[in-house]
């Protein structure tokens, strides 16, 4: 496990909405999302949902079921505004998905606290610290958490959440040394 605190503030705006915007619709995040939806309706069915770093909203969109968001990104922020699905930071919730997000977060162990069930997550794996530094995935300042798989495990385990499930699908898919963990409260 390492962390790289944040030296300077790093802005999600409008240019990162646009990025996630510009992916929607291609062949990859299609499966990605229906993978990820899957996965959710197999462990809690049609339970409500805290999707936490939304992107542009297209796993809120592809889940038909009750799925609220939370953000740092003004453009997210808006887009739950104006739907009705935005939660505000620090509500307690029954299950979150961390798509993405968890490695962006700088104090996870508080984030995950606030969760009283079912924890969803995909992030980059690393087999050791090399592998960390040669990563495209190493990127200081906007990741701030790098992660074995057993130091995910373990850092969930000391927060109070078992691992349920973990695959490489998302590998498989075409994402380089992402791994998907669902986690359950302990």
């Amino acid at each position: 496990m390492g962390y790289f605190p944040p030296y300077e503030n790093f802005a999600y705006a409008e240019n990162y909405w646009d990025h996630y915007r510009k992916l929607e619709g291609t062949k990859m995040c299609h499966e990605l999302n229906r993978f990820r939806v899957d996965l959710v309706e197999q462990f809690i069915g049609d339970l409500p949902l805290l999707d936490v770093g939304i992107g542009c909203g297209t796993f809120i969109k592809e889940r038909e079921h009750k799925t609220y968001g939370g953000d740092v990104n003004p453009m997210g922020i808006l887009w739950l505004k104006e739907r009705g699905l935005y939660k505000t930071p620090f509500e307690h919730v029954d299950n979150a998905s961390y798509w993405d997000v968890a490695e962006h977060i700088p104090d996870l162990a508080g984030e995950v606290d606030r969760v009283e069930d079912y924890i969803f997550m995909s992030m980059p794996i690393y087999d050791n610290e090399a592998h960390c530094l040669e990563s495209k995935h190493f990127k200081p300042n906007e990741h701030l958490w790098y992660f074995t798989e057993e130091g995910l495990v373990d850092f969930m385990k000391y927060n109070g959440f078992d691992c349920e499930y973990r695959c490489c699908t998302e590998s498989e898919i075409g994402r380089e040394d992402v791994m998907t963990f669902v986690f359950l409260r302990s």
